[in-house]
C-alpha cells in the first residue's frame, strides 16, 4: 500500500472549490470578520459537535484566555493539568494566577484519566484541564463524576482532537468549557494562525526599533501607520504575545486585536496570491481623478500601477498617517468617510485637527452631507 502523508508547514493542500469559496465570502461579508458567515459557521459547527452554544474567536489561545478570565482564579485556587501537553494550553491559566498543579498520564494512551487526576485533587482545586492529544479522546464521563463530587470547573483542549467521541458524546461537550483550534495543522482550518496588536501612545521609530532589536525572538511587522500615537502590528499569536510583553517592558500600553489574520504582512501572501489572481479577471480604466495609495503613501494614475497596488495591499503597511499628511499638503481641508463607523474620521482629527471631517453611515447622512459647508 502506498499512502503518503503530508508533513508540509502548510498542513492542507486547497482545492479549487475551498479556494473559490475564501474569494467569495471575502467579496460578499459585511463585515468581514462577523455577519453571516461566522452565524451560519457556529450554528452548524454547534449542531455538529452537540453543544449548547458557541463562539468563534480568532484562535484557540484567545479561547484559552477567555476561559481563564471566565473562571475567576483567586491567586490561590489550583488548576490540575497532564503535563504532557502544549505550552499554550496552560500559559493563559497561569496569567490569571492559577496555581498549576502537574499530573501524569496513562501510559497505553498519552491522556490523562480520572485515576491519574485524584491524587492531585485538593480544596483548593478550581478547576481541571483535559487536553485530547493525537487524536486520542480522554474517557471524561468519570472526571465529570469527580467534578460533581469535588465541585471543580472542567476544561476540555480538543485542539488535537475535533469529532472523536465516547458514549455518543463528542470531544468538548462534556466539560463546562470546550476549546477548538482550526490552525492549519488541525482538522479543520480557517487559513489564519496570526493576530494583531494596536500600540497606543508611542511613535513609530521606536517601535520599529524594538521590532529590528528582537528580531531573534520573534517576526512582527508594522501594519497600520494610523496616526500620531496609534499603531498597528502583525504576526503570529505567540510572536505577537513576545511582542505585546517587550511593549509593556518600555512601558507603551497596547491591545490585542480580536481578528481574524495578521492583516497587512507577509504573513497573508497567500491571501495575496488569490486576490492576483482575481484582479487579473478584471477590466480596469483609467481614473478621471488622482489616486493616492495607502501603500505608498504617494499620488498614482497608471491603472497597471494601481492593480499592482491592490494586490500589494494585502501584505504590505496601510500609510494612512502618510496619506492623510500628503492630501492635507495638496491642499485638502475637507475629508467625507463613506461607510459604517467614524474610525478613519477620528484618525484624521488626530492627524490634524484644523480640517473639516464628515461620516456618510446611511442615506440619510447623505441628505444632510453639505459639500460646501
Amino acid at each position: 500500500m502506498d499512502i503518503k502523508i503530508n508533513f508540509s508547514g502548510t498542513g492542507h493542500r486547497y482545492t479549487q472549490e475551498e479556494v473559490d469559496l475564501v474569494v467569495r465570502v471575502m467579496n460578499e461579508a459585511d463585515p468581514l470578520t462577523q455577519g453571516k458567515y461566522r452565524n451560519e459557521f457556529e450554528e452548524k459547527f454547534k449542531n455538529k459537535m452537540g453543544l449548547k452554544h458557541c463562539f468563534a474567536v480568532h484562535t484557540a489561545t484567545a479561547a484559552l484566555e477567555l476561559t481563564a478570565q471566565l473562571c475567576q482564579f483567586n491567586g490561590e485556587d489550583e488548576l490540575i493539568v497532564p503535563s504532557h501537553t502544549f505550552t499554550a494550553s496552560v500559559f493563559p491559566f497561569v496569567k490569571q494566577g492559577a496555581q498549576i498543579k502537574w499530573c501524569d498520564v496513562d501510559l497505553e494512551t498519552r491522556v490523562v484519566t480520572a485515576n491519574e487526576l485524584i491524587p492531585h485533587i485538593t480544596p483548593k482545586t478550581k478547576a481541571v484541564l483535559i487536553p485530547h492529544i493525537y487524536g486520542f479522546m480522554t474517557p471524561m464521563q468519570p472526571i465529570m463524576d469527580l467534578a460533581k463530587e469535588h465541585g471543580f470547573l472542567v476544561i476540555e483542549d480538543v485542539a488535537q482532537a475535533m469529532g472523536t467521541e465516547t458514549d455518543g458524546i463528542k470531544a468538548g461537550a462534556y466539560g463546562d468549557f470546550g476549546i477548538y483550534s482550526f490552525h492549519s495543522h488541525k482538522n479543520i482550518t480557517t487559513l489564519g494562525e496570526g493576530g494583531m496588536l494596536a500600540i497606543l501612545g508611542s511613535d513609530l521609530t521606536k517601535i520599529e526599533k524594538i521590532i529590528q532589536e528582537n528580531k531573534n525572538k520573534y517576526e512582527c511587522f508594522i501594519a497600520n501607520d494610523n496616526s500620531e500615537g496609534q499603531v498597528v502590528a502583525s504576526g503570529k499569536i505567540n510572536d505577537i504575545d513576545k511582542f505585546s510583553l517587550d511593549l509593556k517592558l518600555n512601558n507603551i500600553k497596547n491591545i490585542k486585536l480580536p481578528v481574524s489574520a495578521p492583516f497587512h504582512c507577509n504573513l497573508m501572501k497567500k491571501a495575496t496570491e488569490i486576490m492576483s489572481k482575481e484582479i487579473e479577471k478584471l477590466e480596469f480604466k483609467n481614473p478621471k481623478n488622482v489616486l493616492i495609495s495607502n501603500v505608498t503613501g504617494k499620488e498614482i494614475t497608471d491603472v497597471e500601477l494601481i492593480k499592482k497596488l491592490l494586490i500589494k495591499q494585502i501584505e504590505s503597511r496601510v500609510r494612512w498617517r502618510e496619506s492623510v499628511l500628503l492630501m492635507i499638503a495638496k491642499g485638502t481641508d475637507k475629508f467625507i468617510e463613506i461607510g459604517p463607523g467614524k474610525v478613519l474620521s477620528g484618525l484624521i482629527k488626530r492627524i490634524d485637527k484644523s480640517v473639516k471631517v464628515s461620516a456618510i453611515n446611511t442615506e440619510e447622512d447623505i441628505k444632510l452631507i453639505n459639500i460646501d459647508d
